[in-house]
């Protein structure tokens, strides 16, 4: 049985996945590999290195443009993908309550009512 914490974390898994889905990102050549990676990650796969991956991620982002806002389909897409590397709990408890991931789709595009049609609850 999953604890509330598990259950809490897999919600906002699917949702995040669901999104880089539904906008086409995980087309995207930059991501097909550590998407693979990731979900095989959270499937149970003790092979796989979660850190590893997110750190290659956050190097991508430092070479292509840093940590400041950006509309830029790649990196907003590499920046929800790094919503995936996290394993504990803090880290999607503070993306709930901050409120990150629905910034990320707001520059991306998505209309405040879509994002609200999805909203994780």
């Amino acid at each position: 049985m999953h604890s509330p914490s598990s259950e809490y974390i897999s919600k906002w898994l699917k949702y995040i996945q669901e999104w880089i889905i539904r906008l086409n990102f995980h087309e995207l050549d930059i991501l097909k590999e550590p998407l693979s990676k990731i979900g095989k990650y959270w499937e149970g796969d003790t092979t796989i290195n979660l850190e590893e991956i997110k750190v290659n991620l956050w190097k991508w982002v430092d070479l292509n443009g840093g940590p400041g806002i950006s509309q830029n389909k790649e990196m907003i897409a590499v920046r929800m993908t790094l919503c995936l590397c996290y394993d504990d709990l803090l880290t999607f408890e503070e993306l709930d309550q901050l409120g990150f991931f629905e910034d990320l789709l707001s520059v991306a595009g998505v209309s405040q009512e879509e994002i609200q049609k999805y909203l994780l609850k």
